[in-house]
């Protein structure tokens, strides 16, 4: 047995400075020996115990030098980011924005956060500060942290004050304290805030509920607000309905004069679970009552409840959120009173109750949007597509209320008939996670030749024995054939085909010659078909720019969105939850959508742009 020497290590190129020690220890035995239970010889002891000590002396030397230089590496470290720190400060110091005046700034944060193209009203950007403020979101709060300049320009700005959202589950006197500061410091400006309760929607067995004094915290903020009620604009509220004193709250809404409205500012209007169920009805008549004056308001979403909903002003309305449904008829009804509506969405998560008759039809002439979200499609759409007319929609989205494959068998009778009233010209589509058959899809797109955006959208909790809405045919449809002596429109003689029935390919194909947008959410079965994949790579790349397409009168896809998600389940305390991972294509597939992006299409590929 003997120690073993390395060859030294080069501490300092410069100086040649050299750490020298044993390395190893070769023991006089076998790794046999070592694997066994061999008792060593009395010799054999001594001599181990002689060459361990002298080896502990060595391991001892490469300790010493390992924290020597440990300590050099972290004071080379820290000497490192001072450093870095420095550059930085001095960076600041060329930064173009400190050369902006004043009111140049103000109007960049105005413009960001405040303006009407600033859709999300509530600033994410700042969300995770320390203390009472990470409870509260707005810009305000961040933009007057970030230094002395900004804090004063920001203080003295009264917009960026006026947009904040909390959450009344983490209410304490310090979040009080900060909302009453953003009334304060807004000094009249239109007001735009969203108010959760997670602590009451969320709500469970062990769920611990407020005490007396958060309550009464509670009602005096929210009285204090609805005392502001003359400056309300974009207004969401989600609360603990339930636990409110609403002859205090609305005892403490004011008015510039006895004629004036309580909300003549207010323009968009979010209530949450205020249904029936949930509020009396006299305290839900009174507190609606309250925006008949409401001349400015645009937009509504709350729950449906007929009866409620013809006291607010709907001939004003231009979107309309109902997200209980229960009656189709008392909605046509409702639609009569909302003639310029241009955004609607109809949410019916439970079979309706529709009655077909011969009623005149509902006219929304200038509706442009419309989206159908119900758990029984077929009759839903049977009702709304024998009533409605609407000859400037120009965008239509029919879903599964539940994102669970809903059964539909989609009538295309009733919906050729709406077309034809209508005469619209339907240029945005969305099937989202509906069970029918591609066959369908197909007599439907047929039906829109101007369409300039699909989005078809499948899901894996459908069955795999049944075939996908992305299918062959469809995808055969889709791809151009370049090679044909002229264009074809491909859709002669539609409505005289047999159900189910598909034209020749080479006839009919490129369905959707006006085709911009292109969005497919597809089973992740895809992946095990190589012949759909190869398909729909196809489709894409004889979708790019090119002169080939000029030439036969055929539109370049702008961009294809693919997304591919696994439906899973993972179990947690509570039982079993979904869970959507992507799958993910093979390379070469990547590759070839790479190369589609490069030629002029943009692939945005499982959320991420390539």
């Amino acid at each position: 047995m003997s120690l073993q020497c390395g060859s030294p290590t080069t501490l300092c190129p410069w100086c040649n400075r050299q750490f020298f020690a044993y390395t190893s220890i070769k023991p006089p035995f076998s790794t046999e020996q070592l694997r066994s239970n061999y008792p060593p010889t009395q010799e054999q002891i001594r001599t181990v115990s002689s060459l361990t000590e002298v080896a502990q002396t060595h391991l001892e030397r490469y300790d010493e030098e390992i924290d020597r230089l440990e300590s050099l590496l972290d004071k080379l470290k820290e000497e490192r980011n001072q450093l870095q720190k420095d550059i930085d400060d001095c960076r600041s110091l060329l930064a173009p924005m400190r050369s902006l005046p004043e009111d140049v700034l103000r109007e960049v944060f105005y413009f960001c956060w405040c303006s009407p193209s600033a859709e999300d009203f509530v600033s994410e950007t700042f969300s995770a500060i320390s203390g009472d403020h990470a409870l509260i979101r707005g810009p305000g709060i961040g933009l007057s942290q970030v230094c002395t300049f900004w804090r004063a320009l920001a203080l003295s700005t009264p917009a960026l004050w006026s947009r904040f959202s909390f959450d009344m589950a983490f209410l304490t006197e310090g979040v009080e304290s900060e909302i009453l500061s953003h009334l304060e410091r807004s000094t009249g400006y239109p007001l735009s805030f969203q108010i959760l309760d997670t602590l009451y929607h969320n709500s469970g067995p062990t769920t611990p509920r407020r005490s007396d004094e958060q309550k009464t915290v509670m009602l005096r903020l929210l009285t204090r607000i609805f005392a502001e009620s003359s400056r309300w604009k974009r207004v969401c509220l989600s609360l603990a309905w339930t636990e409110l004193d609403f002859a205090m709250l609305l005892d403490s809404l004011r008015t510039a004069d006895a004629s004036s409205s309580y909300f003549p500012l207010l323009e968009s209007l979010q209530l949450f679970y205020f249904s029936a169920i949930i509020v009396p009805p006299d305290e839900r008549q009174r507190f609606l009552a309250t925006f008949q004056t409401a001349t400015g308001l645009r937009a509504i979403s709350l729950p449906q409840s007929l009866d409620d909903l013809l006291k607010l002003p709907y001939s004003q309305l231009q979107n309309l959120v109902l997200s209980n449904v229960s009656v189709l008829e008392d909605v046509f009804r409702l639609l009569h009173f909302c003639p310029n509506l241009t955004k609607c969405f109809l949410g019916i998560p439970q079979s309706p109750f529709a009655v077909f008759s011969s009623e005149s039809p509902v006219t929304l002439p200038h509706l442009q949007s419309l989206t159908i979200s119900s758990t029984s499609l077929l009759t839903s759409l049977l009702a709304i597509f024998s009533r409605l007319v609407s000859p400037e929609l120009s965008s239509l989205t029919v879903q599964s209320h539940t994102k669970e494959y809903g059964v539909c068998a989609w009538p295309h009778t009733a919906f050729q008939t709406f077309l034809n009233r209508s005469a619209c010209t339907l240029q945005s589509l969305s099937i989202d996670y509906i069970r029918m058959e591609s066959r369908d899809i197909v007599r439907i797109i047929r039906r829109l030749p101007d369409l300039t955006d699909l989005r078809i959208s499948e899901d894996d909790s459908s069955p795999t024995s049944r075939p996908g809405l992305i299918s062959s045919e469809l995808l055969t449809l889709l791809t151009p054939c370049l090679n044909r002596d002229g264009p074809n429109d491909g859709f002669d003689g539609v409505d005289e085909l047999p159900f189910g029935m598909l034209p020749s390919v080479d006839a009919d194909a490129p369905l959707l010659r006006r085709l911009k947008t292109l969005t497919f959410i597809m089973r992740s079965a895809v992946i095990e078909n190589p012949t759909l994949v190869e398909q729909f790579l196809e489709m894409i790349e004889l979708r790019c720019p090119s002169d080939e397409l000029l030439e036969e009168d055929i539109e370049a896809l702008e961009s294809f969105t693919l997304l591919m998600p696994f439906h899973a389940t993972y179990k947690h305390c509570w039982g079993t939850a979904p869970r959507y991972v992507p799958v993910e294509l093979d390379q070469n597939a990547v590759d070839r959508l790479k190369a589609i992006n490069t030629a002029g299409v943009k692939i945005v590929y499982n959320g991420n742009p390539l």
